[in-house]
């Protein structure tokens, strides 16, 4: 897996890493319930803070297990589509067991498939319905996403959650990483 990183939860800066000729500043990885924040003094761009593995961490948070980091980066990353009937999964994003981890209490058919060509039952596929917008596209939530900040006070409870850098931490548009 290459380079990756997110923004902050409260500024929305990125969080640069130390390959970057951008400043490298100490960032928190926030933990829920007032556990002390995980300080990170020099990012190395794959998702470690202060030696804890964030989707481990992210992992262990929500699925009370850090071993399942598949699962917890597909529902960080992930997203499902709905209509009257079903809930439709394309188990490239996430498989149903993982589904049912992250949305409990489902009460419709869960209907999976392949990729977006796959021909469902129905004739239709996938492409076809959202395209016609036959499906609703849902984003999968999580209870504790992660969070961070360069404040070191920064309470986890009072930030959203943080978003993916489209830049990786590395790959700025302005010319300085070159």
């Amino acid at each position: 897996m290459g380079m990756f990183s997110w923004k902050t939860s409260d500024t929305k800066e990125s969080i640069a890493n130390i390959h970057s000729s951008r400043t490298v500043r100490p960032v928190f990885l926030l933990q829920p319930g007032g556990l002390p924040s995980i300080r990170e003094t020099a990012y190395q761009g794959y998702g470690k803070f202060g030696g804890i593995d964030a989707y481990a961490w992210l992992a262990e948070q929500n699925f009370g297990d850090a071993s399942l980091i598949a699962a917890a980066i597909n529902a960080d990353c992930g997203h499902y589509h709905e209509d009257d009937k079903a809930i439709y999964l394309c188990n490239m994003h996430i498989s149903a067991v993982e589904f049912i981890k992250v949305v409990p209490g489902v009460s419709k058919p869960v209907v999976m498939f392949e990729n977006y060509r796959s021909v469902l039952s129905d004739g239709t596929t996938p492409t076809s319905n959202i395209e016609k917008g036959l499906w609703t596209k849902k984003q999968l939530t999580l209870p504790y996403p992660l969070k961070f900040s360069f404040n070191s006070n920064a309470r986890y409870e009072d930030l959203p959650p943080a978003e993916s850098c489209e830049f990786q931490g590395y790959f700025y548009p302005d010319g300085d990483d070159a």
